[in-house]
């Protein structure tokens, strides 16, 4: 479907569907870290239980676009999320170690289908001048996911248990699917040929220099939000905050994304997605060159939700940004490419930062990705 026959309105439905998948994605990570603590894990095997999550999307999410592209969202999506009902109905069965391993990798694979399948498809069903309009509605979803899903799950664990909790994610699940069927019967994604095998590989996505370097600074966004997600609370800890201040602040970076994701529409009607794109990596830089020198509670809130502000953008940027360069056949691929490089980055920066911090200080993590995002402001300001 092209952009002159795209429908004019934006597919609210599946922003819904995704949205409802997201609770119980983020739930089922939130029930496994405390259910595997009562269990006996230790940190080290919690943090592995949590990086179980990421592992199937950093090996399937080129098939997952690529599959999208082929069969559209209603097949993958229905097994997306079985996948993650499965993973509910083996915690709570099982409810040992063993099990939620299990879990976690069916969690972040079932969820990430359907992530891939849905955002190739709201692209194509949106119209071109929308389409950041499409991706902040979408995203906006997203950032309220996280902050009703753990109450919630809380709420089931303290009355209830873990097991209980399980089964009220299955609900957000069956919520999902029910919504993903209604909005099968009005929106329909045309789906592309099957390829003959070999004829394509996904590294040639990247002969494309505009795509090439959308992928480029999608992968410097994800790597300054992950930044402030990992490194941000030992700073606050390191300063002296107690733990409810530092958790405060983390909740600023947050109330600081979404703010932006409201404005988000307004402001793609008057800057160009790469301009935004350009200013989002410079700002972000000059706060992380800033962040680690402040000290105080009520100064590190305000510099949390003033980067929450700056990279709460970055997500509906870098999806409208593959939606304009990518192949018309291959944006699916494109989205699995951009899934690939942020599981690649949430499982492998962990690790990076913590030996850095640990060899030369934390404000040495926040400079050397400041420097990062400052020259992809200039990749970014070139590209436009």
């Amino acid at each position: 479907m092209n952009a002159a026959s795209a429908p004019s309105s934006i597919p609210l439905r599946l922003v819904a569907a995704i949205a409802l998948a997201h609770v119980a994605f983020i739930g089922n990570r939130f029930i496994l870290t405390l259910h595997a603590v009562s269990l006996g894990a230790t940190p080290s095997g919690v943090g592995f239980l949590l990086g179980m999550v990421m592992l199937g999307p950093l090996l399937l999410s080129v098939h997952y676009g690529r599959w999208s592209d082929r069969w559209g969202y209603g097949p993958l999506c229905a097994i997306a999320l079985a996948l993650i009902g499965l993973a509910c109905v083996v915690a709570a069965a099982f409810a040992n170690l063993p099990a939620l391993y299990v879990a976690s990798v069916l969690t972040g694979s079932g969820y990430m289908l359907a992530f891939i399948a849905i955002m190739n498809a709201v692209g194509k069903l949106t119209r071109s001048e929308e389409m950041s309009r499409a991706f902040s509605v979408l995203s906006l979803g997203f950032s309220l996911s996280p902050l009703a899903s753990p109450l919630i799950c809380g709420f089931f664990i303290d009355a209830f248990g873990h097991r209980c909790a399980y089964l009220a994610m299955v609900a957000f699940v069956c919520a999902s699917g029910a919504t993903f069927w209604w909005s099968a019967r009005k929106y329909a994604v045309p789906m592309q040929p099957e390829r003959a095998p070999g004829a394509t590989r996904f590294i040639d996505l990247f002969r494309s220099a505009p795509l090439r370097t959308v992928f480029i600074i999608s992968g410097l966004l994800t790597m300054g939000w992950d930044t402030f997600t990992f490194v941000a609370p030992l700073h606050g800890l390191a300063t002296g905050l107690s733990a409810t201040a530092t958790g405060t602040v983390v909740g600023a970076f947050g109330a600081g994304s979404l703010v932006v994701r409201l404005a988000l529409p307004w402001l793609s009607g008057r800057l160009s997605e790469w301009r935004i794109a350009a200013l989002t990596l410079f700002f972000t830089a000059a706060g992380y060159v800033a962040f680690p020198l402040m000290h105080g509670f009520w100064l590190l809130a305000t510099a949390a939700f003033m980067l929450g502000m700056s990279l709460g953008s970055s997500q509906p940027i870098a999806m409208t940004l593959i939606h304009r360069t990518a192949p018309p056949d291959r944006v699916g691929e494109a989205v699995g490419v951009r899934a690939a490089i942020i599981s690649l980055s949430q499982t492998t920066l962990p690790v990076l930062f913590g030996v850095l911090g640990s060899a030369v200080g934390l404000t040495s993590v926040f400079w050397l990705t400041a420097s990062m995002l400052a020259v992809g402001g200039v990749i970014a300001t070139r590209s436009r």
